[in-house]
């Protein structure tokens, strides 16, 4: 926690005030725990959401130094993209294809303990939602989709005091996790800041896209499904 900025350290308490308030008053629940991985953040131009998550993870995972641009001519070589936009999962994980990396497409998305073990087991996961002005997720129907990628856990407790790192012996913290319980850290290409958002609002920002969104035309971008069922119940690990 002291590596954290006082910005992300008060959007960590915020989590844990959020929790106590809709917990039974008589639930008495372990204390708080937390796993982050050190990913570098990247700030994307223009309509590149997907492809910096992407940038992101695969220099953590490689350690090379992989650039926006290239995932950027790849795409659009393969068709996937015209500006950079990323409205299929699928295609973000060919782009992810690299001899030291295995990616899967998950679909359904992952429960609440299979996101814990995965960031653990130091893997990361590319996620789509609904964006809102805060960029935190919302329910706007798709029209604002964006990408983000979980660089850590935080599941949280009713117990007073620090905040600690999980035991190796973890599974009794994260088997059969509430999704309240779990609060996810994530990067994405509009702010360096860490998001710090329940799992469980994220998970139903994802489900509700259904839209492109007047705003954007799809002769602009490559859309296969202007229903954005390419990104509905979707995401991307990254191993």
């Amino acid at each position: 926690m002291d590596q954290l900025s006082p910005l992300v350290n008060g959007r960590i308490e915020q989590a844990r005030y959020r929790f106590c308030r809709i917990s039974e008053e008589d639930s008495i629940l372990p204390r708080s725990f937390i796993h982050l991985l050190p990913v570098v953040p990247l700030s994307q131009n223009g309509p590149q959401c997907g492809l910096v998550a992407l940038t992101m993870g695969l220099r953590y995972l490689t350690g090379e130094e992989i650039t926006v641009a290239d995932l950027f001519n790849r795409a659009v070589q393969s068709e996937f993209t015209k500006q950079g936009e990323m409205f299929e999962a699928s295609d973000l994980l060919n782009l992810s294809s690299h001899p030291s990396i295995v990616s899967t497409l998950l679909t359904p998305l992952p429960s609440p303990s299979t996101v814990v073990q995965s960031i653990i087991d130091r893997s990361l996961i590319l996620i789509p939602y609904d964006c809102d002005r805060n960029h935190e997720p919302a329910m706007r129907k798709g029209v604002a989709a964006h990408w983000a990628i979980i660089v850590g856990v935080l599941v949280v407790g009713t117990e007073d005091g620090d905040i600690s790192s999980f035991p190796e012996d973890h599974q009794s913290i994260i088997s059969d996790l509430p999704p309240e319980r779990l609060f996810v850290l994530a990067y994405h290409g509009k702010s360096k800041h860490l998001g710090v958002w329940s799992y469980a609002d994220l998970v139903a920002s994802n489900l509700q896209m259904t839209q492109l969104g007047d705003g954007r035309r799809e002769e602009d971008f490559i859309v296969k499904d202007a229903s954005l069922g390419g990104l509905r119940d979707k995401a991307v690990l990254l191993s």
